[in-house]
């Protein structure tokens, strides 16, 4: 078949959605990847002002692009609803599915859910959102939960000069946050790496000890993210607001980090321990005391570290590669 991903191709998403092709093409699917820029690169939207102009003619420019490769099923990988699914219903024949990363924290279920309606399937990585979609009367919603590329995600024999860059017992990647900063305020300085940009921002980077934990005035993406992921002991997984309200969503690293045979510690979210087996594969926190607890311990029980990440390694190669997610959506199609 045929398949279109209507996405983001630039950055880390860019990356993460061509594994996500990956795994179709794995079973020998033909996948484009489709930039939904595209249509606002045109110097003609500059001089709309009505957004219900900017939508059908963005719409239209995608209808027109795919009336040209003729897919079979396209995936839209979008947070705001900028295509008319309506127009797109009345005038594409094939598969619509929408691949939404977010759950209850998605900007397209803010207002009207009836475009809903005009897609083939919804799939989420929220099983929250599945519960309280199917409660609203919409048949067509599947749980379909993050993957990894284990071939990219993997154990590295790193360099010297690597170790020496990017090791240390306790590290931390993602966008800051309150409750992020309050949790990793009380682990010990000197065990503690903390990577990303927006980390050097106010009022992160006037806190002392986060201060004195941050690395790297850039973000830290592809290879070196794999090598920070094999020098780190425990790699720690928070939840931002407001997920850790609904207690929801598996994210990337959940995933990629036990890929590279590194030890996580991540909070629990109600998706977990049907994915992997807590303190076996994984680490799991619940409250401050436990995740002070276990970063503690762990961060030099070196040994008992790495069974854990050899453990979560084999559970991704078993049960969480790309391959595995597309076989799952395509059964439902």
């Amino acid at each position: 078949m045929r398949i279109s991903l209507v996405c983001n191709t630039t950055g880390w998403m860019g990356t993460y959605m061509g594994h996500v092709a990956g795994g179709f093409r794995a079973l020998g699917h033909q996948v484009t990847l489709i930039d939904y820029h595209n249509w606002d690169a045109s110097s003609w939207t500059k001089f709309l002002k009505s957004q219900k102009i900017l939508l059908k003619n963005r719409t239209l420019g995608l209808l027109s692009h795919l009336n040209e490769i003729k897919p079979d099923i396209v995936i839209f990988a979008l947070a705001h609803l900028i295509f008319d699914f309506s127009l797109i219903r009345a005038q594409y024949s094939g598969i619509v599915v929408f691949f939404d990363m977010d759950g209850p924290a998605l900007p397209c279920f803010r207002d009207d859910l009836n475009w809903i309606n005009n897609i083939d399937l919804l799939a989420t990585v929220s099983r929250l959102t599945v519960n309280h979609l199917m409660g609203l009367g919409f048949p067509n919603v599947l749980y379909w939960p993050h993957a990894v590329d284990t071939g990219f995600y993997r154990p590295l024999s790193l360099s010297t000069t690597d170790r020496q860059r990017f090791h240390s017992p306790l590290s931390f990647v993602g966008r800051p946050s309150k409750r992020r900063a309050e949790l990793l305020q009380q682990l010990p300085t000197e065990s503690l790496a903390i990577w990303g940009e927006r980390w050097f921002r106010n009022p992160y980077v006037n806190n002392p000890k986060i201060k004195k934990a941050l690395r790297l005035k850039s973000d830290i993406l592809g290879e070196d993210l794999v090598k920070m992921y094999n020098a780190s002991t425990v790699v720690l997984n928070i939840l931002r607001e407001p997920f850790a309200q609904k207690r929801t969503i598996m994210n990337l690293q959940v995933f990629s980090v036990p890929a590279c045979g590194t030890c996580l510690l991540t909070e629990w979210v109600q998706e977990l321990e049907q994915a992997f087996e807590p303190d076996t594969e994984i680490l799991v926190f619940k409250d401050r005391s436990e995740f002070i607890e276990k970063a503690n311990k762990y961060a030099f029980e070196t040994k008992s570290a790495q069974k854990i990440g050899d453990a979560g390694r084999r559970r991704c190669l078993a049960h969480h590669t790309h391959k595995h997610r597309a076989l799952e959506l395509l059964k439902q199609l």
